[in-house]
């Protein structure tokens, strides 16, 4: 088959016509190379309705939060990707800060419609306002193949530090540490943990003591090492 073919006679001005691209090679071009289909929309569901569920008054720096996000996919197919991240932002003075801390939620790649939640303790604002103050707070869910991110409405949270009752405010703690029947464990390995991750190794002194600096809104775990049959788990 010839790719092009010549046009005979001559146009209005007398020139000889010039060859043009035969009809049927065209033709088997369109059906070797089809159309490429239309891009696939990178968006795969879509976030709604995020909210804090921890009603306002129950909320405190450190202390447990539950947030919730609605997840419905889109577009005919599934994410790749299961995580939704949450991120408080909080608003002092004239700054919107976005707390360092994130938290996740799962998403059920085998249900099209759902409710997500993620819990944790809620971080405090970086500016570190003074106690008393009001600080809105809001939450935003995300995920990469999302068409937007979600934000929740505000809440007002009272700054204020754990009362002495709670055994939780910030301070030096001293811990001893005995056997059974009292004796003395000077010198034993210890680890210590917050909440689950560890933060200090060292060993008991000659009072069979330890010490350390308690956070708000953690939870300390000691962990004897090579101690024999003394060997114990002491949750503080």
């Amino acid at each position: 088959m010839s790719i092009f073919e010549k046009k005979s006679g001559q146009n209005a001005k007398g020139r000889v016509g010039q060859g043009s691209v035969n009809s049927k090679y065209l033709q088997q071009c369109r059906e070797d190379n089809p159309d490429s289909p239309p891009a696939r929309n990178k968006a795969s569901l879509k976030l709604s309705n995020c909210r804090i569920n921890t009603p306002p008054d129950k909320l405190d720096i450190g202390k447990e939060f539950e947030v919730a996000c609605q997840v419905d996919f889109i577009n005919d197919y599934n994410p790749t990707n299961a995580k939704v991240i949450f991120v408080f932002t909080s608003k002092f003075e004239d700054s919107t800060e976005e707390c360092k801390t994130t938290f996740s939620g799962i998403i059920d790649l085998n249900s099209k419609s759902q409710t997500i939640t993620a819990t944790g303790k809620l971080p405090a604002p970086q500016s570190s306002p003074p106690e008393g103050t009001k600080v809105p707070y809001f939450v935003t869910a995300s995920h990469p193949e999302a068409e937007l991110s979600a934000k929740s409405d505000e809440v007002n949270v009272l700054i204020s530090s754990p009362s002495d009752d709670e055994g939780e405010h910030i301070a030096d703690r001293s811990i001893t540490i005995t056997t059974e029947n009292g004796s003395l464990l000077n010198g034993a390995q210890y680890v210590l943990c917050e909440d689950g991750k560890k933060v200090k190794q060292g060993m008991l002194n000659e009072n069979s003591q330890l010490s350390y600096v308690a956070k708000p809104g953690f939870k300390y775990s000691i962990y004897l090492l090579n101690a024999g049959a003394t060997e114990e788990v002491v949750d503080v």
